[in-house]
């Protein structure tokens, strides 16, 4: 019996190399491309999606909040930004989506775009989510992220506009789990 897999795609880099990865790799219909979808993300989210898609050759679903219309929502409605245990906004745009599909559709494993250089965050991720199986196709291909963003690039696919905009990640625009003076300084220009 064909093993279920998920590859979680973030509209970053590392997560496009890491589906592009997974399906050489892994193929099959048993192979599900999901895209949780928040609607505080930048706009040019949708154009790297579409590339993306292309550059697989495969389809990629989107997912998204059947309770919330996006983060301002989840905190106007919760009374709540960010602490130490993270945001809200998170959990219900896009971890309850996970879940969902984890209930419904139950892959033996999952994709994320940790990269080699990510090795940690995937230790601590297994930790916290031991229900999870991770395969961690670009941490046992050695791919980092510089690595992953030249790969995106050579492939002829624009990187998402926040990280021209100098942020490392491509998340929420003003992502309320931000500390960094250096990030809201990027969110000013």
């Amino acid at each position: 019996m064909a093993k279920k897999v998920v590859v979680w795609f973030s509209c970053g880099n590392n997560s496009a190399v890491a589906a592009k990865l997974a399906v050489e790799r892994l193929g099959g219909e048993d192979l599900r491309l999901v895209r949780c979808v928040v609607n505080n993300e930048h706009p040019d989210n949708d154009r790297f999606h579409a590339d993306v898609e292309r550059w697989i050759g495969r389809p990629i679903e989107r997912a998204a909040s059947a309770e919330y219309a996006d983060c301002w929502d989840v905190w106007e409605r919760r009374k709540y930004l960010s602490g130490p245990k993270g945001a809200p906004c998170t959990a219900a745009m896009k971890k309850a989506v996970r879940w969902e599909i984890e209930r419904t559709w139950w892959p033996d494993y999952q994709v994320f775009g940790f990269s080699a250089d990510e090795a940690k965050r995937a230790t601590d991720f297994a930790a916290r989510n031991p229900e999870v199986r991770l395969l961690n196709v670009l941490i046992d291909a050695g791919i980092t992220k510089p690595q992953c963003a030249q790969l995106v690039e050579g492939a002829g696919i624009a990187l998402p506009v926040l990280y021209g905009l100098g942020f490392k990640n491509n998340n929420c625009i003003g992502c309320v789990k931000a500390t960094s003076p250096a990030y809201w300084a990027n969110v000013r220009t």
